[in-house]
Formats: structure tokens, sequence, C-alpha cells
């Protein structure tokens, strides 16, 4: 299990929009299975030279472990909501994804523990974000509501 700062899912996010976005634009699909996708560490488009030619970015499975209560108040958008304790029921559908998965909660407490019952169960790129969802609409998202 990896730890991610909130800035760093921000231009992970952003850099897999832009790949979708030119895959689309080109006719092609990014996330099509013969597909060339390695994920590049947050960050990694940063230090490639101009005009470089890079394997597409994978767009990560944003997962909210919070309550619905929580989530009424706000989320990152694009995110999946499994409440933590629905977690191993769902299990399937976050192991077999076939993409990273950056788990988060409130501060990142609840989302740690998830990440590591994730790996630990099979799935192999787990993030979990620091500081949860309070981090990110300080450091990234100020119209996301705090609690």
């Amino acid at each position: 299990m990896h730890q991610i700062q909130p800035a760093q899912l921000a231009n992970w996010l952003e850099a897999a929009n832009a790949d979708s976005a030119r895959a689309a634009k080109a006719g092609t699909r990014p996330d099509a299975p013969d597909a060339d996708i390695g994920f590049h560490a947050p960050g990694a488009h940063e230090h490639s030279p101009a005009g470089a030619q890079h394997p597409p970015v994978k767009t990560p499975l944003v997962l909210d472990v919070r309550e619905d209560w929580e989530v009424q108040v706000g989320r990152i958008p694009g995110s999946l909501h499994i409440p933590m304790q629905k977690i191993p029921t769902r299990l399937h559908e976050l192991v077999d994804a076939g993409r990273p998965i950056v788990c988060y909660c409130h501060h990142g407490m609840r989302s740690m523990q998830v990440a590591m019952f994730l790996e630990h169960r099979g799935a192999r790129e787990v993030y979990n974000l620091v500081g949860g969802i309070d981090a990110w609409a300080r450091l990234v998202d100020p119209a996301c509501a705090r609690y």
C-alpha cells in the first residue's frame, strides 16, 4: 500500500483525463485491453522532455469509504462510494477492477485500513489519500465542503 498526497492525486487525475481526451480526439481508447497502458507514478509527466511520447496514464479508481451522510457533505468528483463495512461483500469489483485504487475517507484512517485490506486480498496497486477529503478540500478543491 502506498500513500498519495492530495496534490499528487489531483495531478494524476488531470493527466489521466488529458490522456483520455487525447485518445477520444484521435479515435482510440486508452483503456482498451490491448492498449499499452502503464501507470506512471503521480507527477511522472513533469520530468518528460517536451514532445516525448509516453504510454497513457491509467485512471485510478477513486474509492470513497465514508458513510452515506458524509458523502452528502462533499466528495471527490468521479469517485465510487462503497462504505467501509460493505467492502468485503463488493471485494470482487475492486480487486478485479484492473486499475490502481486510491482510497479515501474523512482524514485517512479508515481508508488506510481499507487499502491494507484490499492489498492483502489481491489488489495490486493500492493507495491511501493522506489526510482524506479534509486535506483534499483544504489543498486542492476549496469548493468541497469540510466537516
